[in-house]
C-alpha cells in the first residue's frame, strides 16, 4: 500500500501511505512541513486498481492522530480497544458497576425483556406502510358487503 493516497470519510486527499508499522499505515501529510500520522488497517480500505486508501475517519481525526510511538494513544484516538490489561468492561458477562457499557437504567432493561418474552412469533413488527396490521386490500371490500 505503500504510495497510496489516503481519502477520508469526507473524500478528501489526505495525504499518502508511506509505511505500515505494526497495525498502523503511516500517512504522510503536508506539502512544505510534513507530518506523519498513525492510521488504523481496520480503518482503512485498499483499492488496488485506483491505488487509494478509503478510510471512515475524518481529516480532521486523522490530522489530530497522536505520534506513533505510543500504540495505546493511537488506538484510545481512534476509539478502537488498546492494550490495557485491566480494562473498565472486562467482558465474559462481567457488568461492574463503572462500566461505561452498563444501561443507566435497569428497569427499563427488565422491562423490554419482560416486553419480549411475551411477544408471540411476527409481534411486534410492522409491514412497512401498513401500521394497522392489514395484509390485504380486499378486506375493506369484504367487510362492507
Amino acid at each position: 500500500m505503500k504510495g497510496y493516497t489516503v481519502v477520508t470519510s469526507e473524500g478528501r486527499k489526505a495525504g499518502r501511505v508511506v509505511d505500515v508499522v505494526g497495525g498502523n499505515l503511516v500517512v504522510e501529510q503536508g506539502l512544505v512541513f510534513k507530518r506523519r500520522r498513525p492510521l488504523p488497517s481496520a480503518l482503512a480500505h485498499p483499492d488496488d486498481v485506483e491505488r487509494v486508501v478509503r478510510t471512515s475517519v475524518s481529516s480532521g481525526v486523522l490530522r489530530d492522530a497522536p505520534s506513533l510511538e505510543d500504540a495505546d494513544l493511537v488506538a484510545e484516538h481512534y476509539g478502537l480497544a488498546g492494550a490495557d490489561v485491566n480494562p473498565v468492561t472486562r467482558g465474559q458477562g462481567d457488568v461492574l458497576p463503572e462500566d461505561p457499557a452498563q444501561p443507566a437504567d435497569d428497569s427499563a432493561v427488565a422491562e423490554r425483556a419482560r416486553i419480549r418474552e411475551n411477544m408471540g412469533p411476527g409481534e411486534g413488527r410492522l409491514d412497512r406502510g401498513n401500521s394497522i396490521g392489514i395484509t390485504g386490500g380486499d378486506r375493506f371490500r369484504d367487510a362492507g358487503s
